[in-house]
């Protein structure tokens, strides 16, 4: 058996040959399908399912791998905090029978392991996981844990360079890209900005308006027109964009070393009107990120590829910066190399579309060389030499394109009629659906994995950070950082209205709600220190500090009292200076604080609120420490 797999980087689709060399090698695709807690074998050239492996808990990612013949198939399972390693086998002689997957071992992970990969030589297995923010390397000849580092929130994929000495790894926020020294025995995280700009600003500000608009053709869409003179110069800030919806990336050979690709979308989530005040008085935002009277050029969120050369750990220059192209792929969730085109796939999940890009242009975004139409929820990725497949997860359907354009859709399941669970997950995934929004964002786009963006956005009513919503809907009304609305259907309703959506008819919103309930909430573990976190929840229910007076313990959980108070805590643009008291279910992994994101972290956050929002003045160091371990274990 042969694995089809030139990226060493894991997928939810991964790809290999059995059979001798003298014949034809018969293609097999595994496919980690989430929904059914398995792993999906299929036969490409018979096209059917050939065999089902139960995996036990969720499989996200999985990478394949082969020495002397010997296949290993590595599984991440996101709810159980392991990887799984299953044994490939076929018995000798009978090729035209379908592999068989053993489990041979576990390696324990950090909370919820998503993507894998290996280093160039096979001997270091990389392991990210979200909710644990962290990569690990694993000897693939041990299985055990060779080192561990903490990095940033919300990692999602991860890939080394050739020479094993770095990983890169990419994450669904944060605006940056994480470099690892595989190599160095402290293994130090450091990070790569993926801030962009718009570049057809730039031509605006030079007075060459006539220029900026016959290359834009149609992306101002009428929203100011041209006339002699330029349109006003928009403040600096209105220039800069970050990276959000770091899912996916791919490594391309580039001279001596490397080029690291991440598709993603640059967003721009504050006005010009609230980041610089010394401009002329703007009309206050109708919506989340720019006002109407701010002419924006992109919207606030557009597809992008941020390309950087792993050598010198510098992004390339025109790589991020927006100009005239198709913006619609807002939600990127997989990435593969076509090396036989010198391609880059990108699997776009909101659209349910593949995007092809010239993986070797200086801008690969700018240069889009096809589209294909997938069944909805496209999240896997692998490429062969004849074809590539397509996994969708929502419609769970593999999709078979082949290179002379042929399409073949292999499916896990009998055609019948979906639940509101599933009708609801595509609506929120859904980019570029009018009822949602007037300028293509999807619920996702702001809430990746129900979670939260860790953004704070220009709002009607101020400045307001993005909460997380899987886990934390349950008892957390009335809703909204002003407690304005009494059920999640009022709070959803004015969301779309400030999106400028058309709206959601009854049957879809019952759909909406449905999965919003029902959407998974990461998989914590406990602290291995018992001590210090008895020793934090005392604090937090002691009178002294004074905590749990608003934050109301149900059965253990410390959410909102459901009322607001005035900490003094607002700032220029709020429309009012009470803010609700929001839930503390996994406010470890929602950093940054408090309602504009002013608090990077809840240590920063408990010593500047003393007096204000409870009292945490007469608290040392080591009780801070140990207030801080019991918040990110709730």
């Amino acid at each position: 058996m042969v694995a089809v797999d030139v990226e060493r980087k894991s997928s939810v689709v991964v790809l290999a040959r059995i059979g001798p060399e003298t014949m034809r090698a018969r293609t097999i695709a595994f496919v980690a399908d989430a929904d059914a807690q398995e792993i999906v074998t299929f036969d490409l050239d018979r096209g059917s399912v050939e065999g089902r492996t139960s995996v036990g808990g969720s499989p996200s990612h999985l990478l394949l791998t082969t020495a002397s013949g010997v296949g290993r198939l590595y599984v991440t399972a996101r709810d159980a905090n392991v990887v799984k390693v299953f044994d490939v086998g076929a018995e000798p002689g009978r090729f035209k029978t379908a592999p068989t997957l053993r489990l041979i071992a576990e390696m324990p992970t950090a909370t919820e392991p998503v993507a894998m990969a290996t280093t160039h030589d096979g001997a270091t297995l990389l392991v990210v996981s979200g909710w644990g923010h962290s990569v690990e390397g694993f000897s693939t000849r041990t299985r055990t844990r060779v080192f561990s580092t903490v990095i940033p929130r919300e990692p999602r994929a991860v890939v080394a360079d050739r020479t094993g000495a770095k990983a890169f790894v990419a994450h669904a926020l944060g605006s940056g890209l994480t470099v690892v020294d595989i190599a160095d025995a402290g293994h130090s995280p450091r990070s790569i900005p993926l801030e962009g700009k718009d570049g057809i600003l730039d031509e605006i500000r030079d007075g060459t308006a006539e220029r900026a608009r016959v290359r834009c053709g149609r992306c101002f869409h009428g929203l100011f027109s041209f006339g002699d003179e330029p349109p006003p110069r928009p403040p600096k800030a209105a220039e800069r964009r970050l990276a959000t919806q770091g899912f996916a990336i791919s490594a391309i050979p580039f001279g001596p070393s490397e080029r690291i690709l991440v598709p993603e979308t640059l967003v721009r989530p504050r006005a010009p009107s609230e980041s610089n005040a010394s401009t002329k008085l703007m009309p206050r935002p109708t919506g989340y990120g720019f006002s109407g009277g701010e002419a924006p050029t992109f919207g606030p969120a557009s597809g992008h590829i941020a390309a950087v050369y792993a050598a010198s750990e510098a992004t390339v220059p025109t790589s991020m910066v927006l100009t005239v192209r198709d913006t619609s792929c807002l939600l990127p969730r997989a990435a593969a190399l076509d090396f036989e085109r010198r391609s880059l796939l990108v699997a776009c999940l909101g659209t349910n579309e593949v995007d092809e890009y010239d993986a070797y242009a200086e801008s690969p975004a700018v240069a889009l060389r096809g589209r294909w139409k997938v069944p909805a929820g496209p999240t896997g990725l692998a490429v062969d030499k004849d074809q590539f497949v397509v996994w969708s997860s929502f419609d769970r359907v593999l999709t078979v394109i082949g290179r002379n354009g042929s399409l073949q859709h292999l499916s896990t399941t009998k055609e019948r009629a979906p639940t509101p669970f599933e009708v609801g997950r595509k609506l929120f995934h859904a980019s570029m659906n009018r009822a949602i929004s007037s300028d293509g964002r999807a619920c996702a786009s702001c809430h990746p994995d129900g979670r939260d963006d860790g953004l704070t956005w220009t709002s009607p009513d101020g400045p307001r950070q993005t909460p997380m919503l899987a886990g934390r809907l349950e008892e957390s009304a009335p809703f909204g950082w002003t407690n304005a609305s009494s059920t999640v259907r009022k709070h959803l309703t004015e969301t779309l209205r400030r999106l400028e959506g058309t709206g959601l008819t009854n049957m879809e919103m019952y759909a909406l709600l449905t999965y919003l309930a029902r959407m998974k909430k990461p998989y914590r573990t406990s602290p291995s220190d018992r001590a210090m976190l008895a020793r934090g929840e005392a604090i937090f229910h002691s009178y002294e500090a004074g905590c749990s007076a608003c934050h109301v313990g149900t059965d253990g959980k410390p959410i909102g009292d459901g009322d607001t108070h005035d900490i003094e805590s607002a700032v220029r643009g709020d429309l009012t200076r009470s803010f609700a008291t929001p839930s503390l279910q996994f406010v470890g992994g929602t950093a940054p604080y408090f309602h504009d994101g002013r608090y990077a972290t809840l240590g920063e956050l408990l010593r500047a609120t003393d007096g204000k929002m409870g009292n945490t003045g007469h608290l040392g160091p080591a009780d801070i420490d140990a207030l801080t371990t019991y918040l990110e274990s709730l």
